[in-house]
């Protein structure tokens, strides 16, 4: 047997009790496991500051970005003592790599802003999976959190850092008003909801846009006293401005029924409590634009496909 190893993603303690059991357990009976993590857990390498779960299914966490899952087998071979035998294993992807595309569109730009990064997870990736059949139970999921890279016309947004690690720039600026968000996740699989109206449980896509906002203060004009200077038609005098910066986190979520069923990701099996992978790659291209401004995505009032709900926002401590 070989199999990719991380002991911080996945739980290896039925392959081990297989590798170990005299007592002739079969293949069929092992499963593999992602290990799942409470948002606060020790171990759990974690969200951005700020992020609050607006799926409320009861669903853990696995960590952010996993690796890909390779597999093979080879017939047993018994080896003489002192004797040299070559293996060949041929590790196959028992996960999928799935790209992830979706557009951000600036609104009611009034308070300039700009977007610094974007984190994404989706719920629904199942976390059980039989080394020999490949099934998996679509009652026991988790939350896969991922980065998701920013483009401007074709072109990657690269942040500038100073010597110290603090960012100076993200790379974007407040005239882009549409970036392009593309995240590329390896996971068995992704559960479509049952209910396209629903706003919990699998399938569900969350997001999270860290924002800088640009705000300019005025100076006003004082004479040698210390006093406001007016103009003839009792304006105070403005004589520039101070630019102040407010780091922001904005959250949304979407339903990805339409999304996820038409990317035919799995097959469906025993009257759909189980299922197996279906392709090595597939893309998810979500259709609804997410629309915001300074404080909120402003939610679609439309129906017949995935729309996006607004998650609430809050000033966050960051260094800009």
């Amino acid at each position: 047997m070989a199999i990719n190893h991380d002991t911080s993603e996945l739980d290896y303690s039925v392959v081990n009790t297989y590798l170990e059991d005299e007592t002739g357990m079969v293949l069929q009976e092992v499963d593999m496991l992602y290990k799942t993590y409470l948002l606060g857990d020790d171990d759990y390498r974690g969200l951005r500051p700020g992020w609050e779960d607006n799926n409320n299914y009861g669903a853990k966490y696995m960590q952010p970005d996993v690796m890909p899952l390779y597999f093979d087998t080879i017939t047993p071979t018994l080896i003489a003592d002192k004797q040299l035998v070559q293996c060949h294993f041929k590790p196959k992807a028992l996960t999928e790599n799935i790209d992830v595309y979706l557009t951000i569109k600036k609104k009611a730009l009034e308070n300039p802003f700009t977007i610094d990064s974007v984190q994404a997870e989706m719920a629904g990736i199942p976390i059980s999976m039989n080394l020999s059949t490949g099934y998996m139970d679509i009652t026991k999921t988790a939350k896969l959190p991922f980065r998701m890279e920013r483009y401007v016309d074709g072109v990657k947004l690269e942040p500038q850092y100073d010597s110290e690690g603090k960012m100076i720039n993200s790379g974007d600026a407040p005239e882009n008003t549409e970036l392009l968000c593309h995240g590329n996740i390896d996971c068995p699989g992704i559960i479509y909801n049952a209910d396209p109206e629903a706003l919990d449980g699998p399938g569900i896509m969350q997001l999270a846009i860290y924002l800088t906002i640009e705000s300019k203060l005025p100076v006003y004009k004082r004479d040698e006293n210390g006093y406001i200077v007016y103009d003839d038609q009792g304006n105070m005098v403005i004589e520039g401005y101070n630019i102040k910066k407010t780091a922001k986190m904005i959250q949304g979520k979407i339903n990805l029924h339409y999304t996820v069923k038409e990317a035919d990701l799995l097959k469906y099996l025993d009257g759909g409590r189980y299922v197996i992978k279906n392709k090595d790659h597939a893309e998810l291209h979500v259709n609804a634009d997410v629309e915001l401004n300074a404080d909120e995505i402003m939610s679609a009032d439309k129906e017949g496909f995935d729309q996006w709900v607004n998650g609430g926002s809050k000033d966050i401590e960051v260094d800009i």
